[in-house]
C-alpha cells in the first residue's frame, strides 16, 4: 500500500527478484550460508561504511568542516583511517561473522589498504583540482565532504496516481568548498 516505506536496496532486491524480496520481508525467512573462512561482502561494506564514517567525524573534528584533503593530510590521515577500521572491526565484531580469527589481521591490513588507496585516489584528485596546467582544472569544481552516511525518512515520491515512501542513508554528501 502507499503507506509501506521503502529503502532503496528493497526496491533493488524486488527489481532483481520479487520472490527472494517476498521470502525475506513478507515471509522473514533466512538465508543460511554455509559457513566461510572470509568475511561476506556484504559485512565488508558494513566494516568499510562505519570506517568512513568514524573517519570523516574525526576529521571534522580535527580541520573543521568540510572535509577537503590535500596531499599534506596525508600524514595524519593514514594513520587515523586505520584508526578507524579498527574501531569499526571491533565494533561488528560479535555481531558479524569477519573471518576465520587466525585470518583477521592479515584482513584488516588487506581493508586498510583499500581503504588508503581510496583516500589517497581522493587527495590525488583534489591536488588535480588545483593544478591550473591540468586540462580543465579552473573549470572544476571543488567539493568537500560535509557529511556522511547521512540518514533520511519519510521521502515521498507520487506519479501519477502512484506513491512511493522511501527511507535510507546517503553515504557522501558534498559541497562546493570554493
Amino acid at each position: 500500500g502507499e503507506d509501506y516505506v521503502w529503502s532503496p536496496t528493497q526496491l533493488e532486491t524486488y527489481a532483481r527478484c520479487p520472490w527472494s524480496w517476498f521470502a525475506s520481508r513478507l515471509l522473514r525467512l533466512e538465508i543460511h550460508e554455509d559457513p566461510d573462512a572470509d568475511m561476506d561482502p556484504a559485512t565488508r561494506g558494513t566494516v568499510f561504511h562505519d570506517a568512513l564514517k568514524r573517519f570523516y567525524d574525526a576529521a571534522r573534528v580535527r580541520v573543521g568542516w568540510p572535509g577537503f584533503l590535500r596531499a599534506g593530510d596525508l600524514a595524519w590521515a593514514e594513520p587515523l583511517l586505520g584508526e578507524k577500521l579498527a574501531e569499526a572491526m571491533a565494533a561488528l565484531g560479535t555481531k558479524a561473522w569477519l573471518g576465520h580469527p587466525a585470518l583477521r589481521p592479515a584482513k584488516a591490513r588487506h581493508l586498510a589498504d583499500t581503504l588508503v588507496r581510496s583516500l589517497r585516489w581522493e587527495v590525488q584528485e583534489n591536488e588535480d583540482a588545483y593544478n591550473t596546467r591540468k586540462r580543465n582544472a579552473p573549470a572544476r569544481l571543488r567539493t568537500a565532504v560535509d557529511a556522511h552516511e547521512l540518514g533520511f525518512d519519510g521521502l515521498v515520491f507520487q506519479r501519477d496516481g502512484v506513491t512511493i515512501r522511501l527511507r535510507g542513508s546517503i553515504d557522501r554528501v558534498e559541497v562546493a568548498c570554493d
